[in-house]
């Protein structure tokens, strides 16, 4: 006679069984088991569960309360810790997009022709990293890097750069210390 086949059988003393709640031994054989159909991960299905549920209904009324109570306790339990818990909210903050920056690009474009000055634009994000970046004709190479490291200082510092030219011509070289804020 060849053995059965089909799915393997689990028994009482398997540890996630047991967390739902345990049958009472010596009942019907066929509640005390538990199929795995066809799956290697271990997971239970649904008739399973459903069979140690309603192994459930056979205790007692006074372990029934009991279990109630204890499910009621732990209910309230959760709701108020989830209650008193704090959330953490993400700040939330406006970011310079590729649009906005050409358009600050164009208006700054036109005052740069109608002053007749050939000038660099350079339109960085407020971590420093280059949005948007355009160089007018006639513009010598060496305003290239200048433009963008001027445009990086006034988002590091988070101040127009002019501040840290008035003050070296007023002050001297000196005064950048106390700008920087050190």
């Amino acid at each position: 006679m060849l053995p059965p086949t089909g799915p393997k059988k689990q028994t009482q003393s398997n540890p996630i069984l047991s967390a739902v709640g345990g049958f009472r031994k010596g009942q019907n054989e066929q509640k005390n088991e538990c199929f795995l159909e066809n799956d290697t991960a271990g997971r239970y299905s649904a008739n399973c569960v459903l069979l140690k549920l309603i192994g459930l209904l056979n205790f007692s009324k006074e372990m029934k309360m009991m279990r109630m109570k204890k499910l009621w306790c732990t209910l309230v339990l959760v709701l108020l810790v989830a209650e008193a818990a704090p959330v953490a909210e993400l700040a939330t903050k406006k970011a310079l997009i590729l649009e906005v920056s050409k358009q600050i690009a164009a208006v700054s474009g036109q005052f740069a022709r109608k002053n007749q000055w050939n000038v660099v634009i350079a339109i960085v994000d407020d971590g420093g990293h280059l949005v948007y970046f355009e160089r007018m004709d006639g513009v010598q190479t060496g305003s290239v890097q200048v433009a963008i490291r001027k445009a990086q200082t006034a988002a590091a510092f988070k101040r127009p750069t002019r501040l840290f030219e008035e003050a070296v011509a007023q002050a001297g070289i000196d005064a950048l210390p106390k700008i920087l804020g050190q």
